[in-house]
């Protein structure tokens, strides 16, 4: 994915693809957390190769403005859960 997007398109796009790897079957969901504000793909059952794609969405789209983001993926199976978080921010300008 784009660590680096600019809300209004350019020079880098605002149109953004992740993925979560994990196990087949699983829920996962990723989100993006800046100052307490918590923003959410949504969840997605990982394929049978253990994948779910979130392609081509906007940072408007789920309410995500300027600035640096936190973003952790966590996976749900079972009953149990795990997570984890990118080491790179989502970095957004104007």
């Amino acid at each position: 994915s784009n660590h680096k997007p600019n809300l209004g398109g350019s020079p880098a796009p605002n149109t953004i693809s992740s993925v979560c790897i994990t196990t087949p079957g699983a829920m996962c969901n990723i989100a993006f957390n800046k100052d307490g504000v918590i923003k959410s793909l949504g969840a997605k059952v990982a394929d049978s190769d253990g994948a779910a794609y979130w392609t081509s969405w906007k940072l408007q789209n789920i309410g995500i403005n300027e600035g640096s983001w936190s973003i952790t993926a966590t996976a749900s199976l079972n009953g149990q859960s795990k997570s984890t978080s990118d080491p790179l921010s989502l970095k957004v300008s104007p």
